[in-house]
């Protein structure tokens, strides 16, 4: 099955919460304390941000989206983990040098997918499974080059997990201004 790319940016005013946690079951010991066992080996992710509506309009066709997606599985880019295009011009073949590396807190591997990002909004995002990342020269291979015509210095490179939407709420700023909170779950 093929699922989408989240397509909003976030408020890049606002933070960004990225945390991590396991699955677990209470269990009693032989002393009949509690003990947290982990059901996943895999830890999970949730990210919250904020999306800024600047007309009615647009605030009102966010939210019906919001509906429309909440039991809909997408690609969620980790926003805190930006790699920038190193360079400028056309992106050729792989594998591509990237400004920075990511943290420690998010590892790439091997069958990891990496999201295509034109900053412009004139193209649409691409998902690409990862062949390679090499954090000694700081670049990166997928699976296959996008198939859009990205710049190098429009695109930016996101780690993703499949994730569907937990929560979202909205509060008007000013009578034009909404500003919705949203908040996805990693899938395992």
């Amino acid at each position: 099955m093929t699922y989408v790319m989240f397509p909003f940016s976030p408020d890049w005013s606002e933070n960004i919460e990225l945390s991590y946690g396991y699955f677990t079951a209470l269990e009693a010991t032989p002393r009949l304390r509690e003990q947290r066992r982990p059901l996943k080996t895999a830890v999970t992710r949730t990210q919250s941000f904020m999306v800024r509506m600047f007309t009615k309009y647009d605030s009102a066709l966010f939210e019906n989206y919001c509906k429309s997606i909440h039991a809909t599985k997408m690609y969620m880019p980790v926003f805190s983990e930006e790699l920038q295009m190193a360079g400028t011009g056309v992106i050729g073949a792989s594998p591509y040098t990237v400004t920075n590396i990511l943290t420690d807190k998010y590892s790439l591997s091997i069958t990891s997918l990496i999201g295509f990002v034109d900053k412009t909004g004139l193209i649409s995002p691409e998902v690409q499974t990862l062949t390679s990342y090499n954090t000694t020269n700081k670049t990166l291979s997928p699976a296959v080059d996008p198939a859009g015509s990205f710049l190098k210095q429009n695109t930016v490179i996101y780690p993703l997990f499949l994730a569907l939407i937990d929560s979202y709420t909205s509060r008007d700023i000013t009578d034009s201004i909404t500003e919705f909170k949203l908040t996805f779950k990693e899938i395992i």
